[in-house]
């Protein structure tokens, strides 16, 4: 509740800040003074947003909402998981939503989403501020010494696409750019050439356009390598990462024109 009426915070459960304009997740505490939430780690605060009026009518809750014509959603019924209307996970698995919006599937039941959006822990602990180590202190709030840490290795979080645990995959090598009559939808570089659609134009050293077959890729400083768009290039430009785990990147090839089809 803002002085201009109620605003919405990205966090379930969240914790309202006295400024009216700012919230922290669930367990952390507001730090006006240098604008981070704070526990036993620190994460920038998030602005609220404004709330929209629905456009139907607020009904009182309810603990159960009636099934018309009793009829149960095949989704009740199947043994899986579901994160929305196009992803799903295995069946005591929970849902984690990655900054990016990409759905992965978390190995724990009730799982806790770490906000790196790799990484999960069991129910009951936290993740630290490295996000590779499950956390749980025996506190009594308020004012309790600390206890030592009891700490487990965090999981990786399998994509609900795929129901090995991603560690290492092959880059992709960037492709030519082409010039000529663009089709519809296609990534313009410059006012002749372009990449298709869902791709990105990185230029290399020399001035020359090639196409990182990813949407929004990161370019490599090198020119000859790309990486998706949430991780970055290493120094060597070998390699992309995203924090402890390194991604071997792919060759580039040459861009071509297209005149020399035609």
């Amino acid at each position: 509740m803002t002085e201009h009426g109620y605003s919405c915070c990205p966090y379930p459960n969240a914790v309202c800040c006295t400024d009216l304009a700012h919230c922290c997740p669930s367990g952390f505490r507001c730090n006006l003074v240098i604008q981070m939430c704070e526990k036993w780690m620190r994460i920038p605060m998030v602005k609220k947003e404004a709330a929209e009026k629905p456009s139907t009518p607020v009904r009182p809750a309810s603990p159960i909402q009636e099934l018309q014509n009793n009829a149960v959603p095949e989704q009740t019924k199947s043994s899986n998981v579901y994160c929305d209307s196009y992803f799903r996970c295995p069946d005591g698995y929970t849902c984690c939503r990655h900054p990016t919006g990409a759905w992965f599937c978390c190995v724990y039941y009730l799982g806790r989403c770490c906000l790196d959006g790799y990484h999960c822990c069991p129910y009951g602990y936290d993740c630290d501020h490295t996000y590779t180590q499950c956390v749980r202190r025996g506190l009594s709030y308020p004012f309790s010494p600390r206890e030592s840490l009891t700490s487990i290795p965090a999981s990786p979080i399998s994509t609900s696409e795929d129901k090995s645990i991603i560690q290492e995959t092959p880059m992709t090598a960037l492709t030519e750019t082409k010039d000529g009559i663009p089709e519809s939808g296609v990534i313009h570089c410059n006012d002749k050439l372009y990449c298709s659609a869902g791709t990105s134009c990185c230029k290399d050293t020399k001035g020359n356009w090639s196409c990182c077959p990813f949407p929004l890729g990161i370019c490599c400083k090198d020119g000859k390598h790309c990486c998706q768009y949430g991780l970055k290039c290493s120094s060597t430009s070998l390699s992309c990462e995203r924090g402890y785990t390194h991604i071997p990147s792919g060759p580039r090839e040459h861009a071509k024109s297209t005149e020399d089809m035609l």
